[in-house]
């Protein structure tokens, strides 16, 4: 990373290292950082851009204070149906997928009333992280609006072949015998 002439830092290649030797790779036009949720937040802090006091404490020079680097993950809940099949479909990859706005129920005016309080409760809670107010009341107007449109996707469906059995404390079970099919 660099100064351009106006004093903001650019990110100009990558520098790795590899059986012990350290080789850098310059871009040509722009560096993108695509290496998932959890590893595209790690590089940028062990580049020295996140939340100044968190790269401070563990000894990363900070280059861009950000606060929102790495903050906003959140548990996605996830509800699963399970059936049995057979067929063609018992062997494919994912079988169906469907981007889902909420029901029309939420439409109607005590819908929307419910819909409100929600709202108002999750944002009378100080659930927030470390952010700006000006940030969460953009998020809160982004995700009300979503989650009031008839039309935009607050949900997805989708379906696909798969096998979980839990025991005990939540932990997998094996799975048990059966035909070959």
């Amino acid at each position: 990373m660099i100064r351009d002439k106006y004093g903001d830092i650019v990110a100009t290649g990558v520098q790795y290292t590899k059986n012990g030797e350290t080789s850098i790779v310059h871009a040509r036009k722009e560096v993108i950082v695509s290496a998932g949720t959890f590893h595209s937040p790690k590089i940028l802090e062990l580049s020295g851009i996140g939340d100044a006091d968190l790269l401070r404490s563990l000894g990363i020079d900070v280059a861009i204070d950000n606060l929102h680097v790495g903050e906003n993950l959140q548990a996605h809940p996830y509800c699963t149906m399970a059936f049995e099949q057979e067929g063609p479909f018992t062997k494919s990859g994912l079988n169906a997928t469907a981007q889902l706005p909420l029901p029309s129920y939420l439409m109607s005016s005590h819908g929307k009333s419910e819909l409100d309080k929600v709202f108002k409760q999750s944002c009378e809670r100080s659930e927030l992280g470390k952010t700006t107010a000006a940030f969460a009341k953009a998020h809160e107007t982004f995700v009300h609006s979503v989650m009031s449109s008839p039309t935009e996707a607050a949900a997805l469906y989708y379906s696909f072949p798969g096998f979980a059995m839990l025991e005990g404390e939540g932990g997998m079970a094996d799975i048990p015998p059966g035909s070959k099919n």
